[in-house]
């Protein structure tokens, strides 16, 4: 488990594909998911840094996860190869005799750079709680974007409430906003919040977004976003 790996894979294809990664993977990921080109860290040879360091938005990230939800179909056409997907989601390395009990969520297992996790999910995990999750179960996806030591914590809220409240049927009907808040109100940077009103859930047709409302800046941020 270190970056080392990614790193080293990523220096070959850049040198067998002659270009950056970004370029290579503009026409056969980000633009089919309708990615605008990204930052890339590189190295101080100017190698892009296959480990992290690539910068994309929560709603880009949510549309990769959703591409590994749907193993790797996007509108009819094969982006990734599902048996790569399926492989890379699998548990390549058994974590549990290395992992602290109460890091429930890392003791599950590990694939290729995914980590395996409760109710049959698998994510990508960044550090302090920024998630990519998909349950396969529920036909479900989310990204987390928050700022919180606590990842178990963050994964708990998100596991055990999330998922069982924010259903298909709940946001199809409109169920009322507190309802659907009840269990959300603990992914806001962290933080408990108890005041419904400054949150809201926002609906578009097969997403759910629960934003926090704007504050003196003005402007709103998205702290979950959900597929449904």
């Amino acid at each position: 488990y270190n970056n080392m790996g990614p790193y080293l894979a990523g220096v070959l294809v850049q040198r067998k594909a002659g270009c950056s990664l970004v370029d290579y993977l503009m026409p056969r990921l980000f633009l089919p998911l309708g990615i605008a080109r990204p930052h890339w860290e590189t190295d101080p040879r100017g190698m892009t840094f296959g480990a992290g360091g690539l910068e994309i938005s929560p709603s880009e990230l949510l549309s990769f996860i959703r591409l590994y939800l749907n193993d790797g179909q996007l509108d009819g056409r094969q982006v990734l190869s599902r048996e790569w997907i399926r492989q890379s989601e699998a548990v390549q390395v058994e974590t549990a005799p290395f992992v602290a009990a109460e890091k429930t969520d890392n003791r599950f297992g590990y694939g290729f750079l995914f980590w395996r996790g409760q109710h049959n999910s698998f994510r990508a995990d960044g550090k302090y709680a920024k998630f990519a999750i998909a349950l396969r179960d529920l036909r479900t996806v989310a990204v987390l974007n928050a700022q919180d030591t606590r990842q178990q914590g963050v994964l708990d809220a998100h596991l055990a409430h999330v998922i069982e409240i924010v259903d298909v049927e709940a946001v199809g009907k409109g169920a009322a906003l507190e309802t659907l808040l009840g269990g959300l109100d603990v992914l806001v940077g962290g933080e408990v919040v108890h005041d419904h009103g400054d949150l809201a859930l926002v609906k578009d047709p097969g997403e759910a977004f629960l934003v926090k409302l704007p504050d003196g800046d003005g402007r709103g941020d998205v702290v979950a976003q959900h597929h449904v």
